[in-house]
């Protein structure tokens, strides 16, 4: 499977594989880059996917791309989110997704932002 590094790349294919459910369309309603590339989805699926989600991926700018590959901090997040993202004893998104290449410094999280506590 691969990594998305762009916006471009989450389609409706790669979300069908990565959730293991078929997804019929995918509309960018958002998407910005800083540390990281970041994209919010709006998914057309016939299951219990989430409507909406949250996509962290490599940042859209080279030099930023580079800057996180010397340091590793996208893989190392998008570890921590593989390894127990779901299990911490803090409110945190819930993770549906997340995967990571060290070598080629590639990492995207699949994520659903918990609502704000009152």
């Amino acid at each position: 499977m691969t990594i998305p590094a762009r916006v471009e790349d989450l389609t409706p294919e790669w979300f069908s594989e990565i959730l293991d459910s078929p997804v019929g369309g995918v509309e960018i309603l958002d998407a910005h880059s800083g540390t990281t590339g970041r994209a919010r989805v709006r998914l057309t699926a016939s299951s219990d996917v989430p409507d909406t989600l949250f996509v962290k991926l490599q940042p859209f700018v080279e030099q930023q791309r580079k800057f996180l590959r010397q340091i590793g901090l996208g893989v190392a997040e998008a570890r921590l989110y593989a390894a127990v993202g779901n299990e911490l004893p803090v409110r945190a998104p819930r993770v549906w997704h997340a995967d990571s290449d060290a070598a080629e410094g590639a990492f995207v999280m699949v994520l659903v932002v918990c609502p704000a506590i009152n």
